[in-house]
């Protein structure tokens, strides 16, 4: 055998673990273990966050609502300005009719 193969030996021969390893394995175990069984939200964090939550949904409704209410009134808005605009042309059409209708008459006669 080579020295290669020596030290390639010698580094994975198996050696017993120190004595506080053992130790040190069971008190990390017992850390998880503690760790995990602690409940994430305690019962104030969870209402904080619940509340939080109501609020922001509360905001977001209530901007949404009002942009839709915006909406509406430009579109009343919109409608009032088209009637007029229809009335205006009902007005000027009936203004052409009795200027024109006289003059298609005397041509007929």
């Amino acid at each position: 055998m080579d020295r290669f193969e020596q030290e390639l030996k010698d580094a994975l021969k198996r050696e017993p673990a120190p004595e506080w390893f053992a130790g040190a394995v069971m008190a990390r175990v017992n850390a998880e273990r503690q760790r995990k069984q602690k409940p994430v939200w305690s019962g104030w964090a969870r209402m904080r966050w619940v509340a939080a939550s109501m609020v922001l949904v509360a905001v977001v409704g209530g901007v949404r609502f009002e942009q839709d209410r915006r909406e509406r009134v430009r579109g009343e808005q919109a409608k009032q300005e088209l009637m007029a605009a229809f009335q205006v042309m009902g007005m000027k059409l009936r203004e052409v009719e009795e200027r024109v209708l006289p003059v298609i008459h005397r041509g007929e006669e």
